[in-house]
């Protein structure tokens, strides 16, 4: 596993700075490419930007630790040039969130993707309701979407952060299918969802740790 060349991740900081705003302009502005992709109370999510940085900063190192065991990693999915991987950890706080994404951020592949878009949900059964959040880290509209993939199918208690290495081709729209299967895929073969329904399917144990190496393929 490598990452792809220098010049490619180049390529990738102008899509974050200019080249993917050329794609949302094929197909109208972000918010028209949101779609239907809105909140479950059809309001607009504005996602917050300084959740990946944040992280780092706020996460605790014992705690990190703890985590560390059962971050799982699905298989790079390579699309003209593009390849994405799914990251995901059970979380039961924030502080658990920020914990799975610092120890992510520590493998140089991972932090130097192009995107690293992430969502987590986590049920209060106190309040009856969700702390859930989501960040696009530079990919327009992706964090959004990944959540509300994970709410249509009612995944719960989980943070998924799909990694996106750049490859120097626009991949307009598909996009964001790609980093949603991606995501959908890794939540379903560690029993977060169900592959029949698209429902919730019981996760009595942490998961077993890393299944793949990080980063694409040669």
């Amino acid at each position: 596993y490598q990452l792809p060349q220098q010049q490619q991740q180049q390529q990738g900081d102008q899509v974050q700075d200019g080249q993917e705003d050329g794609e949302q302009g094929e197909n109208g502005s972000g918010e028209d490419d949101l779609g239907d992709e809105e909140g479950e109370e059809g309001q607009k999510r504005e996602v917050s930007s300084h959740t990946l940085h944040q992280s780092r900063q706020d996460a605790d190192l014992e705690l990190m630790e703890a985590m560390r065991p059962h971050i799982v990693s699905g298989e790079p999915n390579t699309e003209r040039k593009s390849t994405f991987q799914a990251h995901l950890a059970p979380v039961r706080s924030t502080d658990e969130v920020f914990a799975v994404v610092a120890i992510l951020m520590e493998n140089n592949k991972v932090r130097n993707a192009t995107h690293n878009i992430m969502a987590y949900r986590i049920y209060m059964p106190e309040k009856s309701t969700f702390n859930q959040d989501c960040d696009d880290d530079g990919e327009a509209c992706a964090g959004g979407r990944l959540l509300h993939m994970m709410q249509a199918a009612d995944a719960r208690d989980v943070v998924v952060v799909v990694t996106r290495w750049f490859g120097g081709v626009l991949l307009g729209p598909q996009r964001f299918a790609l980093i949603n299967n991606t995501a959908r895929m890794l939540l379903e073969a560690q029993g977060y969802i169900s592959k029949s329904s698209g429902t919730s399917a019981a996760k009595q144990a942490k998961s077993k740790g890393p299944q793949s190496k990080l980063g694409p393929k040669k």
